[in-house]
């Protein structure tokens, strides 16, 4: 897990561009730092800077170069060291014509390089780094089917005077660029290529109605500048450096892999053994490491399975799990979190407990390592979570994401199945679990179902139900109202399937992003072991009812794990997740947030005085909370990331 930087300009740059992205992003990787500057006739030169490992003092140190001198490639890297901590790991790293810097984590590397030592490659590492460049030059651009794993690489291939560029089939790893008339930038994070001066920190009015209204963008991979955007997820960019033109390429797209492999008739013990072996196989993926791997524990059945497969690996000799907990029982998860820890001798559980003060006095912070406004203060968990891991030495860390969507697990997923059933007219079926989920899930049948055919509806018709159910569309002065040009976003489909995948590609993406920030800003590698694409297939081309059955979600897992888990953990009947007693907050949120908007030199976008009348309010509900929350994150990351609006 790293942090990658790169710029091409057409006239040249100053090498002080690109060390200054690379320190911007050093909490990605503080173990090491490498530096790469190749010439206007593809010459390269490898430095070493401060941060740099010892062993490499070999190397040029960026201090003897010119300042008045421009480059026209550059690569920039910086190392969590994971996977064989010497400094064979050094990163940018060459194979033949190719130099790559790369972000992520290949987990099967060890089977491919055995399978390209068949065809007389060698090897100098155990990295996985060495892996790719190698499989690259085997297989091309095709080497990424190969991989199972989370990725954004680059690979600067001298001989054909390209940039290769992948990004992993979920976006678990980020990757942003931009791409102008003269130049070509990239990162890890969209702070890095602000900080180099060489792009407009403008805003993209368009975007930012969305986000404010709904909360989400009708283009998710949008970063709300008008001159920054996000490289898809399952997508390689190919840029020409010769013809200075760009090609986005996707490669794996999930609705075509799963149409093909939809499972019709089926014999449900040998489908429950064949998930339980590919997520055993998946977990065990994401163990390898060179270093001590812990995991993310709320005491839900996701993370609690991850939890589990691991302390039951022969080779895990102990485990660290971190939980975040609550003095209100509603949000707090801590007697399940000791109930796995209890049936189990080698793990170690650590908690740590977040409140409103330490929220705001770490909320500057929060939105600087975020890149981009968030919706509630439910990150606020997460963030703490990651801490504690930190100071507890962590490097690092498992977690369930991913899981819900695949499964089915939010209400909303489960509101799909019943109303495909009404659709389909399988009242029997639909009458038994909808009394079952009431019982069991506590789930407000009408409410949910009645959400879901919601997007069955016309267009028009869901625009003016949505504009008057949030308070946010108040927000903004009406002449940016008309003028924009806005729509509703698509936010899902009846179908079950459908739904999960629209998950899968809205509600994850921005998952991810917390994730990736917030375990980063620690400088700790999250790993996501119910995204590997063999275990996504798998659990989406399953028939709906071995996910929800007789009442039960997740069905299938909870059926995998049955016998490794306590039962009162496998068949837990809530669901809480990384939240936060935000109602408890209510009071005191309420206050700064008045206080702090009534300050505020607000943009025209914004309409101050309704926004203030709102907060005179005595009682907001949660859902309005969570909306001011999320203005509020915008109007913070105006002003920490300067933003031009």
């Amino acid at each position: 897990m790293c942090g990658i930087a790169g710029i091409v300009k057409k006239d040249g740059f100053y090498p002080d561009t690109l060390l200054t992205m690379c320190q911007t992003i050093r909490h990605r990787g503080p173990d090491d730092e490498g530096i790469l500057f190749g010439d206007f006739d593809y010459n390269i030169s490898r430095f070493r800077t401060n941060d740099t490992m010892p062993e490499l003092a070999e190397l040029t140190h960026v201090g003897h170069l010119s300042k008045e001198e421009k480059y026209f490639v550059g690569l920039g890297f910086r190392r969590l060291s994971i996977v064989d901590l010497s400094a064979n790991g050094h990163q940018p790293m060459s194979f033949d014509k190719f130099h790559i810097i790369f972000n992520g984590e290949i987990y099967n590397h060890i089977e491919i390089k055995n399978e390209l030592k068949i065809y007389g490659y060698n090897f100098k590492s155990n990295t996985d780094t060495e892996v790719i460049l190698a499989a690259y030059h085997k297989w091309g651009m095709n080497c990424v089917n190969k991989f199972v794993g989370m990725w954004s690489f680059c690979i600067f291939d001298t001989e054909k005077k390209i940039l290769f560029i992948s990004r992993d089939r979920f976006g678990i790893k980020p990757f942003y660029f931009h791409f102008s008339d003269n130049t070509f930038i990239f990162s890890s994070e969209i702070k890095a290529i602000i900080n180099s001066g060489m792009v407009e920190r403008k805003i993209n009015y368009k975007q930012l109605y969305q986000y404010v209204a709904f909360r989400r963008f009708d283009d998710p991979n949008s970063t709300l500048l008008n001159d920054i955007i996000e490289l898809p997820a399952g997508n390689n960019l190919i840029f020409s450096i010769e013809n200075w033109e760009i090609n986005n390429t996707e490669y794996y797209n999930i609705n075509s892999v799963i149409k093909e492999n939809l499972t019709s008739g089926y014999d449900e013990k040998f489908l429950i053994e064949k998930h339980t072996n590919l997520l055993k196989d998946s977990i065990n993926l994401h163990l390898r490491s060179d270093v001590p791997v812990g995991s993310c524990l709320s005491g839900g059945l996701d993370s609690s399975s991850i939890v589990a497969f691991s302390v039951n690996n022969p080779l895990i000799n102990s485990f660290k799990t971190y939980t975040a907990a609550y003095s209100n029982p509603n949000y707090d998860e801590s007697k399940y979190v000791n109930c796995i820890s209890n049936s189990y001798k080698n793990i170690e559980t650590n908690f740590t407990y977040p409140n409103f003060n330490n929220l705001w006095n770490e909320f500057d912070k929060l939105v600087w390592f975020q890149d981009l406004p968030f919706q509630s203060t439910s990150i606020y968990a997460q963030w703490d979570v990651m801490k504690l891991a930190h100071n507890n030495g962590a490097i690092v860390l498992l977690d369930g994401q991913g899981a819900d969507e695949i499964y089915g697990g939010y209400d909303i997923l489960i509101a799909s199945y019943l109303y495909s059933l009404l659709k389909k007219a399988k009242l029997c079926k639909l009458f038994k679990n909808s009394m079952s989920l009431k019982k069991n899930r506590k789930l407000n049948i009408l409410n949910s179902v009645g959400s879901v055919a919601f997007f069955d509806t016309p267009e028009y018709l869901k625009n003016i139900i949505r504009n008057r159910m949030r308070l946010a569309s108040q927000f903004i002065n009406t002449d940016f109202f008309s003028s924009q040009n806005n729509k509703t976003p698509d936010i899902g489909q009846s179908s079950f399937l459908n739904t999960c995948i629209t998950s899968i590609y809205n509600t994850l993406h921005d998952l991810l992003r917390y994730e990736d920030r917030n375990s980063m800003a620690f400088s700790i590698e999250s790993r996501v072991p119910f995204l590997d694409h063999r275990l996504v297939e798998n659990v989406l081309s399953l028939p709906a009812e071995l996910k929800i059955k007789n009442g039960w979600s997740k069905y299938v897992l909870r059926k995998s794990v049955e016998n490794i888990l306590p039962a009162e953990v496998v068949w837990r009947k809530d669901k809480i997740g990384f939240a936060t007693p935000q109602e408890e907050w209510r009071k005191e949120s309420g206050n700064i947030l008045k206080n702090y908007i009534c300050d505020y030199k607000m943009p025209d976008f914004f309409n101050k005085d309704k926004i203030i009348k709102i907060l005179d309010k005595k009682e907001l509900s949660k859902i309005q909370l969570n909306e001011l929350w999320c203005l509020l994150t915008i109007l913070k990351w105006k002003e920490i990331h300067k933003i031009e609006f």
